[in-house]
């Protein structure tokens, strides 16, 4: 049975919606998940929130001095991790001097590549281990 939204309720939808979990708003206004999410469309919010300066001026710092913890950066962000990735790819785009990050080879990556490095292409491979060809061929190499 579908129940009429009140002002209150679309209230603290505008509210919150931004920066507190979808499933403690859809708890707390006794509403589905999805009704919270449906709603929110209609209204035109979203969690997305623009990127500010200061931000960006802390991604170029933690690119510059080569840290690799991207896990870090998001927390420190109140970010999530695609969202800074993506945001350091629009951002070297922008500006080439802000270069792609260094992060180490895992032990699962490398056995992947060992195994399927005569089968698969450079490509094939950097997609799957989402890396670069360039990257997958110089460890091809090692």
């Amino acid at each position: 049975m579908r129940k009429n939204w009140t002002d209150e309720e679309i209230r603290v939808l505008q509210n919150n919606y931004e920066y507190v979990d979808t499933e403690i708003i859809a708890n707390f206004l006794n509403r589905s998940y999805h009704s919270i999410k449906n709603k929110a469309v209609r209204l035109g919010i979203s969690k997305n929130s623009e990127w500010t300066e200061d931000e960006d001026i802390y991604l170029e710092y933690f690119v510059y001095e080569n840290d690799d913890n991207i896990s870090k950066a998001a927390e420190f962000l109140g970010r999530t991790k695609d969202a800074v990735i993506n945001r350091l790819v629009k951002l070297r785009k922008r500006d080439s001097s802000v270069s792609f990050i260094r992060r180490p080879w895992t032990k699962k990556e490398d056995e992947i590549l060992k195994n399927n490095y005569i089968i698969m292409s450079n490509d094939q491979l950097a997609e799957r281990l989402r890396r670069t060809k360039a990257s997958v061929a110089a460890r091809k190499v090692l």
